[in-house]
């Protein structure tokens, strides 16, 4: 019996990764399209960035409440309820049409389902992976989750923006997670007491934490939000397809980048390797801002790589820096703090940029600002290495790669 039930539990395990796939490549395609369709209905930048921040705020205030919802319905029901909801939302737009009030407000109805989905789905892998094993499945999760961020432009890529039929297929992605979490049977978690740290709580145990989580979202909130935006603007005929392998490559350079780096920084100051990848994220997007137009495509695709290598994937290390300074007890607190601190961020971050891009700055505002925030983050790291001690080595926590979809995730970090 003890062997079938840990079968059971392995099942669903990989029921809901497979689930969640699935919502990252809809939720990656809804960053894919959404903007190029805002853009061909004559929506300014500054109005595409409301409407993804719309979608961000919407994300922050899921993340908060769904925790509720869940423990009321429990883990597959709240499941099927947030994907069913988010699938609507997509089938929505159809009725709003193309004006642009109307979207912002469903995307931020998007937000909420989708972080109810984040919330529902990670809460359920870190009650059923075993404890024994919690660092492979973790590492192999965002694996998988990478991959369905890289494929979710190209499955909406071939179709016009704003066609029926790519709503149809965001949709019916959103529908088609609902089918490995319906086919099994999961028992209603325990719920973990407390709740995350203020602000004030980050500020006094960790300010370069807080500091890097602020500056990862508002960057990568609003580049991976608006991308579509600067390469319509800066290199009209690279083509759909180039459009959604800007996205692939990114994350590609953030894999390529993200466990070598956390490796570093369990051997060195973690707010060198934070400022080092925060430079190195720099540089790439004054390149893109500055050189942008006048490049050929495929070096527009390296310089994304080399973007995503440094911007998106300094935040495992900020949040591996607030656990070493959280104390017994508390590092799940600072991470859900964290991550708060994060959708903040990516709330602000888009709109922002969106100004930037209306203004005299063009669509390759969006790179001034993410090279700006993130020198200054760089500047930031190097300033309190100077100035305040780092983590004793005995006090360390290693390393491990952590998401900015759910605090419910960690649950799931082996440091817990």
């Amino acid at each position: 019996m003890a062997k079938r039930t840990a079968d059971g539990s392995l099942r669903d395990l990989w029921a809901i990764v497979a689930a969640l796939a699935l919502v990252q490549a809809a939720a990656a395609a809804i960053g894919f399209a959404i903007p190029l369709w805002l853009a061909t209905t004559g929506s300014s930048s500054f109005q595409i960035g409301i409407a993804a921040s719309c979608y961000m705020a919407g994300f922050l205030i899921g993340a908060r409440l769904a925790p509720e919802r869940i423990a009321g319905l429990g883990h597959i029901r709240a499941f099927i309820f947030f994907a069913a909801c988010a699938g609507l939302a997509m089938l929505g737009f159809f009725a709003v049409g193309p004006g642009f009030l109307a979207i912002a407000i469903v995307e931020l109805a998007l937000g909420l389902a989708i972080a109810g989905l984040f919330a529902t789905g990670e809460s359920w892998i870190a009650d059923a992976a075993p404890a024994t094993g919690r660092g492979r499945i973790i590492g192999l999760y965002y694996l998988i989750a990478k991959l369905g961020t890289m494929a979710g432009p190209f499955l909406v890529a071939g179709f016009a923006p704003g066609a029926a039929a790519g709503f149809m297929m965001m949709a019916a992605l959103f529908f088609f997670a609902i089918l490995p979490v319906a086919t099994t049977s999961q028992a209603q978690p325990v719920p973990h007491p407390g709740g995350a740290f203020t602000l004030r709580d980050l500020w006094r145990e960790a300010p370069a934490s807080l500091q890097a989580a602020l500056v990862a979202g508002a960057v990568n909130g609003a580049v991976l939000q608006l991308y579509p935006v600067y390469l319509a603007g800066i290199a009209p005929a690279a083509g759909l397809a180039a459009v959604a392998g800007f996205n692939a490559c990114a994350q590609i350079g953030a894999l390529s980048t993200q466990w070598p780096a956390g490796l570093y920084s369990d051997r060195m100051d973690r707010r060198v390797v934070i400022a080092l990848l925060a430079g190195f994220g720099a540089a790439a997007a004054l390149l893109l801002a500055l050189l942008g137009d006048s490049l050929p495509v495929a070096m527009l695709l390296l310089l994304a790589a080399l973007w995503g290598a440094g911007s998106l994937s300094f935040y495992g290390i900020a949040v591996a820096h607030a656990v070493d300074r959280a104390g017994e007890g508390k590092a799940t607190h600072a991470i859900a703090g964290l991550l708060m601190a994060w959708a903040f961020g990516a709330t602000l971050g888009p709109v922002t940029a969106g100004a930037l891009m209306s203004a005299a700055a063009g669509p390759r505002g969006l790179f001034l600002l993410a090279a700006a925030l993130l020198g200054l983050l760089a500047i930031a790291m190097v300033y309190r290495r100077a100035t305040h001690r780092p983590s004793p080595a005995l006090e360390k926590e290693p390393f491990a790669p952590v998401s900015t979809t759910s605090v419910n995730i960690a649950e799931f970090d082996p440091r817990h």
